[in-house]
């Protein structure tokens, strides 16, 4: 067992007991937002044939000697979007031609029908306009080759990835199977619901919270209620919980040196392989991580914002990669700070939940205010330093937590 790891070797000792989910093969339509595992190529050229990108005449090349010239050409027939024979546009003649139809042999231009006039089986095309005006063409594989990389191994598939996926062909893809979290909170005082309060209960809403982050994560969230303070109550829910089937659990409260903190004994009784206790953070001096066989084992404390910031810190990194996420690692970036900051010297890096947005291309950060929901949190170094207004500091965002794919 690792003895009071900083955060980044806390991240590396998770990452090192994860077991990425198996995959299975899923149609189009129910890929979006999984992770694919395997990289996607591209099964044809798009487009696929050279196309007209606007309704009018195609032509085929034509000197032009003066810019009032008029030139006249034989109109020999139409081509619609959907025709698949193959016409040839030969010197002196021109196709009316509608957008996303196929551009004949010997085809040079589209010229708009707004600048042509058609009449008696003839277009006459001022030669201003056939000198200055674009091909209006999309040539085959424009966009993309044939055998072109759409989407890496260990990427989240979006839905331009699915317009690419079914333009190239392609109609199902293979993709690591959503997992599981289970959670549950500890002690008790919770109750489920506002209807059974009285006083020295509380609601449990890191019931609540979790699911929310967890569903916003692509997985499958698996509410195990709350369970009381007693050796039996925990022992026997936990065995409960095993039972679920879960690639991770997720367990709030429970986790200080107190009578009642019975979390890390009760996991410890089952086989449980205590990899961290302790954190050299603030939150979270107090979290436990732990493998039961294949299971990662998050114990949280109790107050909900150090739940918040522990799951994105921590839980969050795990369960990108037991989906198959190569790139797992929290974004960090810099920003201006908005205000002075003094956090006061605890002896160990602080995450402060904050706010952050963008003026005139810089970044700032502050302080979240009470109640204002942060979508950000900052790091504060050991030093406990005094921060200056315009100090860069590092921060990580509240990304993706609000996607909700499958909810």
């Amino acid at each position: 067992m690792r003895t009071n790891p900083t955060l980044n070797q806390a991240r590396k000792i998770i990452k090192e007991k994860v077991v990425e989910s198996p995959t299975e093969v899923v149609s189009l339509v129910e890929a979006f937002g999984r992770v694919t595992a395997v990289p996607q190529y591209s099964q044809y050229a798009c487009p696929e044939y050279t196309q007209s990108c606007y309704d009018g005449y195609v032509i085929p090349e034509t000197a032009v000697t003066d810019t009032k010239d008029r030139l006249t050409f034989r109109v020999t027939g139409e081509i619609a979007a959907g025709d698949t024979e193959e016409r040839v546009c030969s010197s002196g003649t021109a196709l009316r031609i509608m957008t996303g139809a196929l551009v004949p042999r010997g085809g040079w231009k589209v010229v708009p029908q707004e600048k042509c006039r058609e009449g008696a089986g003839r277009v006459i095309i001022p030669g201003s306009v056939i000198m200055q005006e674009p091909s209006r063409i999309r040539r085959k594989g424009a966009e993309l080759r044939k055998g072109a990389l759409l989407v890496r191994k260990g990427e989240s598939v979006t839905s331009a990835h699915l317009a690419r996926l079914a333009d190239s062909g392609i109609e199902s893809v293979e993709v690591y199977r959503r997992p599981t979290v289970s959670f549950f909170c500890t002690g008790s005082e919770l109750i489920d619901t506002s209807r059974n309060h009285q006083k020295g209960k509380k609601i449990s809403s890191n019931r609540y919270l979790l699911s929310g982050l967890v569903r916003g994560l692509g997985a499958f969230a698996d509410d195990c209620g709350a369970v009381p303070d007693t050796t039996k109550a925990m022992r026997d829910h936990l065995q409960l919980v095993l039972t679920r089937g879960a690639e991770i659990i997720v367990s709030t409260g429970g986790m200080g040196p107190g009578k009642y903190d019975l979390v890390e004994e009760t996991f410890s009784s089952l086989g449980g392989a205590v990899c961290f206790n302790t954190l050299k953070l603030r939150p979270g001096k107090a979290t436990l991580f732990g493998v039961l066989g294949h299971v990662l084992y998050f114990g949280l404390p109790g107050p909900p914002m150090a739940v918040h910031v522990l799951f994105h810190t921590l839980v969050k990194p795990a369960l990108r990669a037991v989906q198959g996420v190569k790139r797992w690692e929290p974004k960090a970036v810099y920003a201006r700070l908005w205000e002075d900051l003094h956090p006061g010297r605890t002896g160990m890096l602080q995450l402060l939940e904050a706010v952050t947005w963008e003026e005139r291309g810089t970044r700032y950060v502050r302080l979240a205010r009470k109640n204002e929901i942060a979508d950000c949190y900052l790091f504060c170094p050991a030093s406990g330093r005094y921060w200056r207004q315009g100090d860069l500091m590092k921060v990580e965002s509240f990304e993706s937590c609000s996607r909700n794919y499958f909810c």
